[in-house]
């Protein structure tokens, strides 16, 4: 039965048994012997201690294990006999060029000017700090200060290097009693409590090593393919994540802080987005909805560069995760929301005589244009134009107009003016309709309709539009004016003629009993259009006479 010892190695409390500790105290007086107390003796027995408590809490499972024998002895083989060390000083600087191992990303506290992370690059990279430097300053000031967030991001994920090994590990160098004391002996002054937790087994094994069998070369060769594919695409995804995270965070920025969607006075985001949500809201639902999984992007891209990068945690992941998806619930419940802003659709109809102050033998129907037209201030929004009109207002203005003329059962002619709008339900529709303002004049024989529509900019965009009806009495002499296109006449009007829309104002037309209207002054080459369309056996067996007014059909 051994007796068991309570042992202070490093500021960690160990429960050794009898001969482990013996065995364990021998040791380190050993190297304290073979140290000759020279400078910096204290300093690395210190790391080495260090270095061997944090073998023995790998190796316990919780604190009553008692460390044994076995226990120390696997200690000793991974940090070396004393007289291993003891070796020339050329013999060690040869030693060490061959011996370099693969090194690991930290933050260079020593030589920080900010938080050292140029520094710690500038060693993983083999260059010099003020190249890192130089290019942080100029992705820096290109991306507007956006890489401000990649550095405070790495400042929080790559560990900075405390203790000798980890400084040992930045420069890639191997970690036994020789080089922590050589490390020691350089930076007398600032030698650390610790030594690197790693698994030096298999790199004292590797390094131990004085060949490798031809597969191992092999095998070496094609692990290191591997790894230089796999650090290529952790490049990539550190620069896609980076530059969408900037990118958002930049935009953002502009959006939030600035007019961005006020052009002019004209808050035109609002007039577009139907949900009346704030727009600081809509911003951050969509920031986390895009960002989150870029973050992630790039924290993978991080962990396949940098072996030794710090985990986040598994409750900042969970949060991340859960912000995510209250986004995409926000965002699914504004989407729906400004689908269903469209789903129904309403009008309001009002029916006006017109009375003109003399009989009229022609009536001329005429447009006019918007006087908004051409404005410098004008910005298109869906098909409509935002203004401002001369009172100051600001007002949505389109030109969503036709009318059709038809055949009026009374002796004066009346106009029906029908407005439509799109709502998320027929009453917020019909409301909307009614807020349009459109308008018509009567000058003497003349009907002067708007070909546009107004409305404040408050009613939002829904598609509103204005379908106008003049009921015209029969036999009514009518003419269009050279500035209306046929192009606003809906195809429910029905002409006599198949002409091009554009050539209705050059001829005079008549409302006919039937409702059609009929082309008083057409030439014949244009009645020959309809000649042409009579049926081939009906023409063979008929007689046409054609002159400038009718067409006469009689059978032999």
């Amino acid at each position: 039965m051994n007796k068991t010892i309570n042992v202070n190695l490093a500021n960690m409390f160990f429960h050794i048994d009898e001969d482990a500790y013996r065995k364990l105290h021998s040791y380190l007086e050993a190297i304290k012997h073979s140290l000759n107390n020279g400078p910096g003796s204290e300093e690395i027995i210190s790391d080495i201690e260090g270095r061997i408590a944090e073998l023995f809490q790998e190796k316990i499972k919780n604190e009553q294990q008692v460390i044994t024998k076995s226990d120390v002895d696997s200690i000793i083989s991974v940090m070396g006999q004393p007289e291993d060390y003891r070796v020339d000083e050329e013999m060690f600087e040869d030693e060490l060029k061959g011996k370099l191992k693969s090194k690991k990303l930290y933050r260079d506290i020593e030589n920080k000017y900010i938080g050292g992370i140029s520094a710690g690059m500038a060693h993983y990279l083999g260059v010099n700090p003020w190249w890192v430097r130089l290019l942080w300053i100029v992705l820096t000031l290109a991306t507007f200060s956006g890489f401000i967030l990649i550095y405070i991001l790495l400042l929080f994920l790559i560990p900075q290097a405390k203790t000798t090994a980890q400084k040992l590990d930045m420069r890639g160098e191997s970690v036994n009693i020789s080089t922590i004391e050589r490390k020691v002996k350089e930076s007398f002054n600032t030698v650390t409590d610790k030594v690197k937790n790693a698994d030096y087994e298999k790199v004292s094994h590797k390094f131990k090593s004085s060949s490798q069998t031809f597969f191992d070369a092999i095998g070496s060769f094609f692990s290191f393919i591997f790894k230089s594919i796999g650090k290529i695409i952790g490049v990539f995804l550190i620069l896609v994540g980076g530059i969408v995270l900037i990118g958002s965070f930049i935009g953002m920025f502009v959006v939030g802080f600035t007019d961005a969607f006020v052009i002019n006075g004209i808050p035109f985001l609002d007039i577009a987005h139907t949900t009346n949500a704030p727009i600081w809201l809509l911003l951050i639902i969509l920031f986390l909805l895009v960002c989150i999984p870029f973050f992630f992007l790039l924290y993978l891209g991080l962990k396949i560069v940098v072996s030794n990068l710090k985990s986040i945690g598994l409750i900042a992941k969970l949060t991340l995760l859960g912000l995510w998806l209250a986004a995409i619930i926000g965002a699914t419940i504004i989407g729906v929301k400004q689908a269903t802003s469209y789903m129904f659709r309403g009008s309001v109809n009002q029916t006006e005589q017109l009375h003109f102050n003399t009989p009229i033998d022609t009536l001329i129907i005429s447009s006019k244009s918007s006087p908004y037209n051409q404005r410098p201030e004008n910005i298109r929004i869906n098909g409509m134009t935002l203004t401002i009109d001369d009172d100051g207002n600001k007002i949505l203005v389109d030109n969503d107009f036709v009318y059709n003329i038809k055949k009026s059962y009374d002796a004066v002619p009346s106009l029906k003016i029908q407005k439509i709008s799109q709502g998320s339900s027929f009453e917020e529709a019909r409301q909307r309709a009614e807020n349009v303002n459109y308008g018509y004049e009567v000058l003497g024989n003349t009907i002067l309709l708007d070909n546009f529509l107004t409305m404040d900019s408050m009613n939002k965009i829904r598609d509103q539009s204005v379908e106008a009806t003049l009921y015209i009495p029969e036999h009514t002499v009518l003419k269009f004016t050279t500035d209306n296109h046929r192009s606003n006449v809906g195809w429910d009007t029905q002409f006599d003629q198949k002409l091009n829309r554009n050539e209705v104002q050059e001829y005079v037309w008549k409302m006919g009993e039937d409702g059609i209207i009929k082309c008083l002054n057409c030439p014949v080459e244009k009645v020959e259009v309809i000649e042409k369309e009579i049926k081939q056996d009906a023409v063979s067996d008929s007689i046409v006479k054609i002159d400038s007014t009718q067409i006469e059909v009689s059978k032999n």
